[in-house]
This record gives structure tokens, sequence and C-alpha cells, in this order.
């Protein structure tokens, strides 16, 4: 698969102005260290890994135990009559105050500009080149999602994940390997498995320690030796059709919440273009199918009473699942179908408000008029007249959590 990493220096340009800004606060938090040891006997400010702690918490730890330090000890000259020790002792803690609150305020501004990163990322991607194609892409435009590094998408058909693509930032040779290598590997979607449960529950998910869980998927785990990533489900149509999964690897750095929600604001963003690549693929065999008869009926000299060949069967596009046959059902919103999906599954309102972003009200919405079109009083009956319908069975309950991953 072709790689395109086009926007790298983009990617590279964001990075470099957080590391500008967390090596200036580093450098002000080696002087107030400085400054308070020349008044107090406390420790300096050792070694700071920016790269392993990014935002700094191992430095806002220490800050914070000086901060007490200093405030016992202003204390202490206070009762003392030591007027000139205190002030030398208030002037460092002041300056300690406003460096904390500087670091608190740059991180939240950091945080803020990661999570729009992952709707903004994915206005780069086009739906106009089908399911497939749109997947690849997404993995090579996640690049451009600050912090993280590795990429892989999985397309999902039932009970299989299919290797689409995967992408890692500045080493190409590698990750074609592991996606020649992860394509040619079956991977069935067992209950355990890690990707199951994001599956399951629809939200993301930090999974620790894969290397050693037996749950993960070892094959690909190994053969990209992650220890651990973020997964976050992509969903069309109220269904789940592909998985995204990232890692800090080049950075030796554990993944953590931030990253989650970076991952999951992406695949937020990327659901509904899956949605509109899948219409356009419906409407793409449809205007095959309508020209191949146009063609059958000018060249048949009996008109269209002859017989007439059809579009293969198998060259038919995915169909979005809220099209069903069903009469009952094809009255549903997509919304609808996607809160009627997560109702078979037990969820309350509010745990399908956490899952599909929004309010509890609005979800409670839905399920009014989900009851109103089926013609009945309660959820348990919305359920049951939905699954006759389809004459499917309801998902798995299990909500449990397995070792080695950590929910949304």
């Amino acid at each position: 698969m072709p790689v395109d990493l086009s926007s790298t220096s983009d990617r590279r340009q964001t990075r470099d102005a957080w590391e500008s800004a967390s090596a200036a606060l580093v450098g002000r938090y080696r002087r107030a260290f400085a400054k308070a040891a020349d008044v107090q006997p406390v420790r300096r400010l050792g070694r700071v890994d920016v790269q392993r702690d990014r935002f700094l918490n191992d430095v806002s730890t220490h800050a914070e135990e000086l901060q007490l330090q200093l405030l016992r000890a202003m204390r202490d000259r206070a009762a003392a009559g030591d007027a000139r020790e205190l002030a030398k002792l208030c002037e460092v803690a002041i300056e300690l105050q406003d460096i904390r609150s500087d670091h608190r305020q740059a991180v939240n501004d950091e945080r803020l500009h990661m999570l729009t990163s992952g709707q903004e990322a994915s206005t780069q991607l086009s739906p106009a080149a089908g399911v497939r194609n749109l997947l690849e892409r997404a993995a090579t435009t996640m690049c451009d999602l600050p912090g993280l590094e590795r990429f892989m998408v999985f397309q999902r058909e039932g009970g299989v994940l299919h290797a689409a693509a995967t992408i890692f930032a500045d080493h190409d040779e590698w990750a074609q390997d592991c996606q020649a290598y992860s394509a040619n590997t079956r991977y069935d979607l067992e209950p355990q498995r890690p990707e199951a449960l994001i599956i399951r529950r629809r939200s993301p998910a930090i999974v620790t320690d894969a290397l050693n869980d037996p749950d993960a998927f070892q094959p690909i785990v190994r053969k990209m030796d992650a220890a651990n990533y973020v997964g976050a489900p992509v969903i069309a149509y109220g269904q789940v059709v592909a998985t995204i999964h990232a890692d800090a690897y080049f950075s030796d750095r554990m993944v953590d919440e931030v990253d989650r929600d970076v991952l999951a604001s992406f695949a937020a963003s990327l659901g509904p273009i899956v949605e509109r690549a899948i219409l356009i693929e419906q409407l793409q065999f449809q205007q095959r199918a309508a020209e191949q008869l146009i063609r059958s009926i000018s060249g048949v000299p009996g008109g269209v009473g002859a017989d007439i060949p059809l579009p293969d069967p198998d060259q038919q596009p995915r169909m979005a699942p809220w099209q069903s046959r069903s009469e009952v059902v094809s009255e549903l919103t997509r919304r609808e179908y996607e809160v009627l999906q997560l109702m078979t599954t037990g969820a309350t309102n509010r745990e399908i408000a956490t899952a599909i972003f929004l309010s509890e009200e609005t979800v409670k919405a839905h399920v009014k008029g989900i009851l109103r079109k089926f013609g009945v009083t309660n959820r348990g009956h919305a359920v049951a007249t939905y699954l006759e319908c389809l004459g499917s069975r309801p998902m798995s309950t299990d909500r449990r959590h397995r070792g080695g991953v950590r929910g949304g």
C-alpha cells in the first residue's frame, strides 16, 4: 500500500511547539528550585525526561512538595519574627505559584488542542474512493494526531478483523512489513479479546501490558512489539465497522487517557465519513446496474419483455444497517437505530448517551420515538420487536472489565 506522509512536517511543528513550551517551563522550575535552595535546605530539580513525562506531571508533583515545604518554613519564620528570611521565602513561593499556574494553563491548552486535532485531521478525508480506500487513508491522516506515532486500522466483517492499513511515523518499511504480516493473519474476535470488548462496549480503551496479556492478540502484538496501545471503534449507521489503534512506541512512553480521548475524537469524526462512503458505493452500484439495464434493453429485440441479465450479487455494496427490509425498523432515523442497537445490550440511557456522545435527555427523546414507532410501551417490548423483525439474537451483555483493558 502506498504511504503518503505529506502532513509529517505540520505534525512535527505542532510537536516542536509543545516541546519548546515544556522546555521553557522546566527552565523556570529549575530557577525557582535553585532560589529555594538558597534560603531553605531543599533538593534541587533533577533530570526531566520530557519524552516520557510529556505534561511534566513528575515536575508538578515535586513543585507541589516544595510549595508545601516553603509554606511550613514561612510559618516557622513568622513565628520566630524573622522578617528578612520570611520575605525571601515569600518571594520564592509566589514565583513558584506563578509557574505552577502557567503550567496548568499550558497543559489545559495543549490537551484542548490535542482533542480538537482529532476532528481537524478527519477533514482531510474524502468518502469518494470507497470504504476500503477511506480506511487506508485514515491511517495516514492519523499521523497528524499529536502524541501518537504508530497506527493500525482494522476493518470489521462479522466476527473477524482484517488489517486495512498500518502506518508508522517516519518508519515506512517497518510499517509495510507489519501490514503485510497482519493482512495475512486471521484475527477472530473471540469474546475475551480487547478489540471484542471495544466493539461490544462501543467505546475506546487503553490496553496495558499487551505483550504479557494472554487475551491480547499476540501474533500482531509481538510482531509490532506493542507493549501498550489505545483503541477506538469506528461506528457507521449504528454498527462498529472498523477499529483504530495507536501507540507512542518511538517515544518509549506509556499511552494514557489523553491519547485514548484523542483517538476517540478522530474515530467519532471518521464514522460519518464512512457512512457517506457506504452510500456512495451503493449509488455507484445502482448506477452501474441502471447502465447495464439500459444496454441490455437496447440490445434485445424483444424489448423489456426479454430476459435481461442482472448485476452480479457478489458485486453489491455494503448495505447500511438501518436500511432494513423490515417495514417497522426502516421507519427509524439513523440515530434512533443507533440507540436501539445499544438498547439490545441492556445499556441505560446514561450509558447510551456516553457511548454516542449525546445528552441523556436527547437519548430519552430517541427512546420515546422508538417506542412510538414500534407501538409499544416499554424498552423490553421494543427490543423484542426489533429482534423478531430481523430474526437476530441480542448482543452479548457481558460488561466486565478484563485484565489489561481500561475502558473510556
